[in-house]
């Protein structure tokens, strides 16, 4: 007996034992997409990529404004570019000369203090949202000059917060924080309303979670990497996707359900003390002096920085550790097709037309506004 036991024990560690683990490996494997760090640079690094035909750099001397914030698209022929020192909205033209400008700070009639928002609506007027002042500027765009149209008043909300206002074809609606659960909830949410001809909330439209929260200085504040909501407005369908993920999700402004529309395979990014150490450098937050302990506990590392909808693509600005390049991933709205496009390492885009990309090389404290024509549709 004890003798068919020791053949029983050589033969499992001899051809069983190893076939075990084996398929216990390729299981693990299986169950953790990017588990080799290597895999999501490989990944990126084989996408194809999107060819630039021209590329139009504007620095902070060329604008006689700092510290650009948004840059938007107008039309085929003319931008938008929000500065903050001082507070001031660019209109340029193709080429890059700027041909009117608004610089109205005060806090009377037409002023604002600050700029919080700055949006293109779908009539093209340009409004502009001061929060400390509660107030939103409208302005008209005629034959290249700004023309101020009206100003509207913010209504009291109760316990929202008004964050954003969007102008579509099916009327105006804001976005709002409700304070009353900020202090107790671990994510923020946003809620939608449509809005009355005074701006007063309508009717609730949906809600789509905010950004990871967490407590610094006995405050609930947006945690740093933390997760993150981004969002884009076309007419009247609200896209927006969770920075844990690159996934896509969409609401029509008059219908209740959520639209899903993908998860696409791909590697997740890992929380490497090379990428932690190159954000903590690049992106000046040591104002927060926890900031490394927080990201270091955090459970995951966000996919992207920004989110926009092409005509043609979805765009998400890669989160990477490399100080030479940063990538801007496309994929396509019907095909789901992934590519790339090469872009400067601290790169982020706010707006795109049907083949030209607009953002803010922050690379190096740069600052420079970068209009990318695309060799094929965006």
């Amino acid at each position: 007996m004890g003798r068919l036991i020791n053949y029983v024990i050589i033969i499992y560690m001899r051809f069983v034992a190893p076939i075990l683990f084996v398929a216990l490996l390729c299981l693990s494997c299986s169950n953790n997409t990017g588990s080799n760090p290597g895999d999501y640079r490989q990944f990126i690094s084989k996408l194809p990529t999107i060819k630039i035909d021209h590329k139009l750099q504007l620095t902070e001397s060329d604008l006689e404004a700092y510290s650009p914030m948004q840059v938007e698209f107008y039309d085929q022929e003319m931008a938008l570019v929000l500065a903050s020192e001082p507070w001031t909205i660019l209109l340029i033209d193709e080429e890059g000369q700027v041909i009117d400008r608004i610089h109205n700070i005060g806090r009377g009639p037409g002023e604002y203090t600050q700029i919080n928002q700055m949006h293109v609506g779908f009539n093209k007027s340009v409004y502009l949202f001061d929060a400390r002042l509660r107030k939103i500027l409208v302005y008209s765009v005629n034959e290249g000059q700004f023309s101020l149209e009206e100003e509207r008043a913010l209504q009291p909300y109760d316990s929202y917060s008004f964050s954003e206002f969007y102008n579509t074809p099916s009327g105006n609606i804001g976005l709002f924080k409700d304070l009353s659960q900020s202090q107790t909830r671990e994510i923020s949410e946003y809620f939608a309303f449509s809005l009355g001809a005074d701006l007063q909330m309508e009717d609730s439209l949906f809600k789509v979670p905010g950004n990871e929260l967490y407590t610094y200085q006995d405050l609930k504040v947006d945690k740093p990497f933390g997760y993150e909501t981004e969002w884009d407005l076309e007419e009247n369908t609200f896209y927006y996707s969770y920075s844990d993920r690159i996934s896509v999700s969409a609401r029509q402004l008059n219908q209740i359900d959520e639209i899903h529309k993908f998860v696409p395979e791909i590697p997740r990014p890992h929380k490497t003390d090379k990428r932690i150490s190159f954000k903590l450098k690049r992106l000046e937050v040591e104002n927060l002096p926890d900031i490394e302990k927080v990201i270091r506990e955090g459970n995951y590392f966000p996919h992207f920085r920004d989110f926009v909808v092409g005509p043609s693509n979805y765009f998400f600005t890669l989160y990477e550790e490399s100080p030479d390049h940063g990538t801007l991933l496309a994929i396509d709205r019907n095909s789901n097709e992934m590519r790339k496009i090469v872009v400067p390492s601290l790169f982020r885009i706010y707006d795109v037309s049907a083949n030209k990309i607009f953002g803010i090389d922050h690379t190096d404290n740069a600052n420079e506004v970068m209009i990318m024509t695309l060799a094929e549709a965006s």
